[in-house]
């Protein structure tokens, strides 16, 4: 939660970054955003499997109570990968170089099939 501080745009007043909290019958966690139409499964609970999650960062303005949600990207997992990738030789990086060229060539002829 190292976030700036920032003021209200109608009341003038700071924030404090905190969260929505989501309960189950089991246990309690932070709300997520998940991308996508939502889909119920067969016993009436939502489909989540394959689609992105993003944990929802809620900021209330002191002075007014407004509540303004949205997520914050987790780029600490990435900065780790992109730093070993670093570590590898030339022929190395140039192979997954070219996996990672293809991969995407795929998913774009995916997409413009799907069409």
């Amino acid at each position: 939660m190292s976030d700036p501080i920032v003021e209200c745009i109608q009341c003038g007043g700071p924030t404090e970054e905190g969260f929505i909290q989501h309960c189950s019958h089991v246990m309690t966690y932070v709300a997520q955003w998940i991308k996508g139409e939502p889909e119920k499964t067969f016993l009436g609970s939502t489909k989540t499997d394959g689609k992105k999650h993003f944990v929802i960062v809620t900021h209330r303005y002191r002075n007014c109570g407004f509540l303004e949600c949205h997520f914050r990207l987790e780029i600490e997992p990435l900065l780790r990968q992109f730093k070993e990738l670093q570590k590898l030789c030339d022929d190395d990086k140039r192979i997954i170089k070219t996996l990672i060229e293809a991969f995407l060539a795929r998913r774009k002829i995916e997409q413009l099939m799907a069409l």
